[in-house]
C-alpha cells in the first residue's frame, strides 16, 4: 500500500480523528475510505461549461481546415507564411 503524508488544518486534523474514533477505525482508514467515496465512486467528473457554447453553423476545432479550405482562406493563410 502506498504510504502519503497530507497536511491539513489542526482543525480538520481534530475532526477527522474525532470521526475516526466514532467509528472505531483508524485515521488513515477513514481518511480512505472518505477519498474512495469521493474519487472512486462518483464516476466520470462532470464538467460544469461542456457543451455551453453550442450554436448551429459553428465551426468545431476539429473540422476547422476543411472550413478554411471550403472558404478559400487556406492558401491564403499558407501564403502568409
Amino acid at each position: 500500500m502506498k504510504r502519503i503524508t497530507v497536511s491539513m488544518p489542526d482543525e480538520l486534523g481534530v475532526l477527522v480523528e474525532r470521526e475516526a474514533k466514532r467509528r472505531q477505525l483508524s485515521t488513515s482508514e477513514l481518511v480512505r475510505l472518505c477519498l474512495t467515496e469521493v474519487l472512486l465512486s462518483s464516476g466520470r467528473r462532470e464538467i460544469p461549461w461542456a457543451g455551453s457554447i453550442e450554436e448551429p453553423g459553428l465551426t468545431y476545432g476539429a473540422a476547422i481546415d476543411e472550413e478554411l479550405d471550403d472558404a478559400g482562406w487556406a492558401d491564403e493563410i499558407a501564403g502568409g507564411r
